[in-house]
């Protein structure tokens, strides 16, 4: 049997759906929320916990310690305290979100924002880096739990090989293995078409209004260059409200009409429509971010700006995509506004539907069910 620790979010009745095609057997769930509703989830998990403390009751330790393997859909001090009840004998792979092992990774050092960023997130959040001593001991304790855990964890499948990569850097005791899956982000079935669409002429600028994109760079690189007509699209529509603030204001007082704001939501159908009228797109995080953004850019025949310290710009490089650096225009912007041939676009839109589609997410799980469960079980 393969307990999913899962959470209520958009993925997970896709990534179940996966693993029942790979493993007829009926998966368990087990999740602990607060929350008295669910959101999202469209079933009632095998077990809901609402407490840390109840996976200790009898029900929570027989379900943990009876299952042959168990998936941690991202995995916080829950995840890696039921990595540590399980029996020693049970397989355990961690699934990685992103949020999960990045927030970590900033804990040892790994830094997220550009000057201005950084230097505007110290004056909104002052009291960030202050800590209590319960906060302190507290923070001691999840680091004791982690360390444990990272070395009971048996598979690892952060959302790029990169990503994983970059673990082994800052943790470099992890034994974690890697193996390759995905929920399989919901890309437009456009993507999958054999019509290269024609790009529109405005310019798309990060995801959300979190300090990762590190908007305030973009704009400084293109406050002096003369936008014509093009419309400058900024999805702001969650996130942190100050940052967002600020970002209208400052986007509005440097562009004037030429910013176009997102700051509510949009179905997503008529989010892609829109931003699919930008042929340049900046995404300028530090970290894996925004991926689906990116790869629907990318195969719409957008010409997309990554950061190099992105670990996905190598990780489109490593795919043989066409992107570009944004640090390339720190001393040279006059390319900016060139556009991707026609055989650049159709080379992004091929390898999209080659690397990224439902039968390759079906054949890794097949594999990783393969991996978790002795055979004949």
């Amino acid at each position: 049997m393969i307990l999913h620790l899962i959470n209520d979010s958009l993925f997970i009745e896709r990534g179940l759906n996966h693993f029942s095609r790979a493993y007829p057997n009926t998966p368990r769930t087990l999740l602990v929320t607060k929350s008295k509703t669910l959101k999202y989830l469209q079933f009632e998990p095998d077990v809901r916990l609402h407490r840390i403390r109840e996976l200790f009751t009898t029900r929570a330790l027989r379900e943990i310690r009876s299952a042959e393997a168990i998936i941690l859909h991202s995995s916080k001090n829950v995840g890696f305290l039921i990595s540590l009840l399980a029996k020693r004998s049970t397989k355990i792979l961690w699934i990685g979100y992103g949020f999960d092992y990045y927030n970590l990774l900033a804990k040892q050092g790994y830094e997220f924002y550009g000057p201005e960023t950084k230097a505007l997130r110290a004056v909104q959040h002052p009291l960030e880096n202050r800590v209590t001593f319960k906060q302190k001991m507290y923070s001691l304790a999840n680091s004791f739990v982690m360390r444990l855990a990272f070395r009971r964890i048996d598979f690892f499948s952060p959302v790029i090989r990169e990503d994983y990569n970059l673990c082994k850097v800052y943790f470099p005791k992890m034994q974690m293995a890697y193996v390759p899956w995905s929920y399989g982000d919901s890309l437009e079935e456009s993507v999958y078409s054999d019509v290269l669409p024609t790009p529109g002429p405005n310019i798309l600028i990060g995801n959300s209004a979190s300090y990762t994109n590190n908007h305030l760079e973009v704009f400084s690189m293109l406050k002096d260059l003369d936008l014509g007509d093009r419309k400058l699209i900024v999805p702001l529509s969650y996130g942190d409200k100050d940052y967002r603030d600020y970002i209208l204001t400052t986007g509005r007082k440097l562009f004037g009409k030429s910013f176009m704001p997102l700051v509510d939501f949009m179905p997503i159908v008529e989010y892609y429509a829109l931003i699919k009228s930008c042929s340049i797109v900046f995404m300028n995080h530090y970290r894996q971010q925004a991926t689906c953004n990116i790869t629907v850019m990318l195969a719409s025949g957008a010409k997309v700006y990554l950061s190099r310290k992105n670990p996905y710009y190598l990780n489109c490089v490593n795919r043989g995509m066409k992107v570009y650096a944004i640090e390339e225009l720190a001393n040279d912007s006059s390319s900016l506004f060139s556009l991707l041939s026609e055989s650049e676009r159709s080379l992004n839109r091929k390898i999209v539907q080659k690397t990224e589609n439902i039968e390759i997410i079906d054949h890794q799980t097949k594999a990783l069910v393969d991996v978790l469960l002795p055979a004949g079980r």
